[in-house]
């Protein structure tokens, strides 16, 4: 069946009218402008107040003087009203999700019905996470005593977002700090800002008080560094690369820290998988947001004796890409975010390739200089950086393997947040399972997060696990509580 999408003119229209509404309920000013523009085209999608430690520190301040956060009924109410505020809204986010970013529309729309799935998760967050009565009269000295534990709000939380998920993995920091109580101030990428002040805009909306919810619009260079280092600041949650890790490690101290990093994510292909399976689901992976995914399984490990059909059936699967405009729900593909993720991606293909690497698969010419065509490499050296670095762009590695035990120790070698293992045979799937470090392991396919479970990673990958109520306790303070007489003395007979 057809898909029918609005007008571009009319979902423009009135994104410029929300944004602009969007401004003034949070009253945000400064001297400089921040022009954000569409990677497909280079044309101005919104023009904003760049702010800069000024905006921070009022920010902050705000925040950390604040009354006390709003009773959980109410937010429990905002969340679900937010739910209907971007149900309503559906187009508006997912057009701006595509003008901003690097998401074909098609891929745009799939992010919003993720970020209402987000919203509503948070919102259950909210009603079942719970403490719990502790037996403490179980120990002999305490048999008078009763116990219990519960979440209290943290306190200022600042929120880190990337480009590549602009809207969703917003929902992802915001919802659940938002489900403990907390005051969040949000910092979104400043490629991609648009998306979060539109959901900002959205908690306002829905009743939220200004210093409950604030956002910060500005370089990272100018506003991060002074967020992150505000000792009033409690947590910091935030997704990103190894730069940040930096940044925030740097100064992080005695705080609470919920990050993800991303990685190679690797993927094996067995001797017994279901090859067409594999190669479908490995093509979907490398070509959603031109590779600009977490979760794209650069380093593809295939046993031997299925090796070279592995990478006919793949080859066939990326021929079928239709690039074109971000705006044709037909196009496949879009652009990377910059000069810069051109240059990083242009460089590891060249590594591999000085290396030894032979391309097995290179996609039609690239549409514009942010553009860049998919590419599959066979044979590539141990030593090539693809192996090590996150390409974060349309390029997959791949190296034959003698056998699965050959597989899952080079796949031990990476450092990503998930491992996909193609296997036919449920014991593979469990030895894979069990000796992989990997934070999640998915078998028979890739991309597949759903936004309630755990996610994140360990090491270099990570720190901590997301998920609206798995955050909502990272991001909450516990209190014991004792009281030295049993409660049932003070219950009615």
């Amino acid at each position: 069946m057809a898909t029918a999408f609005p007008s571009h003119d009319e979902t423009r229209a009135e994104m410029a009218r929300l944004v602009e509404a969007a401004v003034k309920t949070a009253d945000i000013a400064a001297d400089d402008e921040l022009i954000v523009r569409d990677p497909d085209d280079g044309s101005a999608v919104a023009s904003l107040p760049q702010q800069d430690h000024r905006a921070v520190e009022a920010a902050v301040t705000a925040a950390s003087t604040a009354d006390v956060p709003l009773p959980l009924d109410e937010r429990i109410r905002i969340l679900e009203a937010v739910v209907g505020i971007v149900s309503a809204e559906f187009d508006v986010f997912a057009h701006v999700i595509m003008s901003e970013g690097v998401k074909t529309i098609r891929e745009a729309r799939a992010e919003v019905d993720r970020c209402i799935e987000t919203l509503k998760l948070s919102a259950e967050a909210a009603r079942t996470v719970a403490g719990q009565l502790i037996p403490v009269n179980s120990t002999r000295r305490l048999r008078a005593h009763t116990g219990y534990y519960r979440y209290r709000p943290l306190g200022v939380v600042a929120a880190l977002t990337p480009y590549n998920d602009p809207l969703n993995l917003v929902a992802h920091k915001v919802g659940p700090s938002f489900a403990a109580g907390n005051h969040t101030i949000l910092r979104p990428d400043e490629r991609t800002p648009v998306s979060a002040l539109l959901l900002c805009h959205a908690f306002w909306r829905a009743g939220t008080p200004l210093p409950q919810l604030q956002i910060v619009l500005g370089e990272g260079k100018t506003v991060v560094p002074p967020l992150v280092s505000d000792p009033r600041v409690r947590a910091i949650t935030a997704t990103g690369g190894q730069r940040l890790r930096r940044e925030i490690e740097r100064v992080a101290g005695a705080r609470r820290i919920l990050l993800e990093l991303g990685g190679v994510s690797p993927a094996i292909v067995t001797r017994d998988a279901d090859l067409a399976l594999a190669a479908t689901r490995l093509a979907d992976a490398a070509r959603g947001a031109a590779g600009q995914n977490c979760l794209h399984p650069q380093a593809v490990f295939v046993e031997r004796p299925v090796h070279t059909e592995f990478l006919r059936l793949l080859s066939e699967q990326l021929e079928k890409t239709v690039s074109g405009p971000k705006a044709d729900p037909a196009t496949d593909m879009g652009p990377l975010i910059d000069t810069a993720a051109v240059s990083r991606v242009d460089a590891l293909a060249a590594d591999a390739l000085d290396r030894g690497a032979s391309p097995v698969y290179r996609g039609p010419e690239a549409l514009s200089s942010l553009h860049r065509p998919l590419l599959v490499l066979r044979d590539v050296p141990g030593d090539a950086r693809l192996w090590h670095e996150e390409v974060f762009g349309p390029v997959t590695a791949t190296r034959p393997v003698d056998d699965l035990d050959q597989a899952l120790a080079l796949a031990r070698g990476t450092s990503g947040l998930q491992t996909s293992v193609f296997t036919s045979r449920l014991d593979t799937a469990a030895t894979a399972a069990a000796v992989l470090p990997h934070a999640s392991v998915v078998v028979n396919d890739t991309d597949t997060r759903f936004d309630g479970m755990p996610f994140g990673g360990d090491g270099s990958a990570g720190l901590g696990r997301e998920g609206p109520s798995f955050a909502l306790r990272e991001l909450s303070s516990v209190q014991s509580v004792h009281h030295n007489q049993p409660i049932e003395r003070h219950l009615p007979r």
